[in-house]
């Protein structure tokens, strides 16, 4: 469905770009002259529009879905998706009083966690099944392990691990820490974390297990 074209800034949009996971498509929003999603290839080759009917205002681009044929993003407080296969856009929250400000794909596609006013859920690719996650806050961003079954939040000294299958999460401190560094952190596997923390005044290196196990100093 895409168009040629041989100028990448000729269709670009202005504000929220995003790389699709490969690097070979961008994701930008519209002008006022153009609104909606232009999706560009890297190579420069085409472009396709993506435009929201009915368009109620600034888009937010969110995240690529993993396999690049759909895009989440936030619109007048309501999380969509836009399916470049069918050029097709559908509101998966359907309720714009709540304010909205994240979404996020599972690795594999199978969840989409978002954070609104009241906290972080979780609900389906088409919307449904949507579930509040406990004891996650809205201090730090969570982030997805790798095989897409649990959800990890470093905050100060505490580590918080959340079970999708479960839907239940657990809160450990980390000891021999000050304070750890908000959002300087990665799953190293699905079972690992590697973060940065505090020992007095100087940052340090960590690796942690998920069941807060094996703690070692780098």
């Amino acid at each position: 469905p895409f168009s040629r074209t041989s100028n990448l800034n000729a269709y670009g949009g202005e504000y929220y770009d995003k790389v699709s996971p490969t690097g070979a498509l961008i994701a930008s929003t519209g002008t006022l002259r153009n609104p909606g999603i232009q999706i560009i290839r890297t190579d420069g080759s085409g472009f396709l529009t993506i435009t929201p009917t009915p368009y109620t205002g600034a888009i937010q681009i969110e995240d690529w879905h993993p396999n690049e044929q759909k895009i989440l993003f936030i619109m007048s407080n309501d999380i969509y998706v836009a399916d470049l296969n069918t050029q097709s856009v559908t509101n998966l929250t359907n309720d714009s009083s709540s304010q909205r400000y994240s979404a996020d794909w599972s690795p594999d596609g199978s969840k989409i966690l978002y954070r609104q006013v009241s906290g972080y859920r979780l609900m389906d690719p088409d919307g449904s099944n949507k579930l509040a996650i406990p004891t996650i806050t809205t201090a730090t961003t969570p982030k997805w392990s790798p095989d897409s079954l649990k959800v990890a939040q470093i905050s100060s000294t505490a580590l918080r691990v959340y079970t999708v299958a479960t839907n239940a999460t657990s809160s450990y401190t980390i000891s021999g820490i000050s304070s750890s560094t908000a959002n300087q952190f990665e799953w190293t596997s699905n079972t690992q974390l590697v973060f940065l923390g505090k020992i007095s005044t100087r940052d340090h290196l960590f690796t942690i297990n998920s069941d807060n196990t094996s703690k070692v100093q780098k």
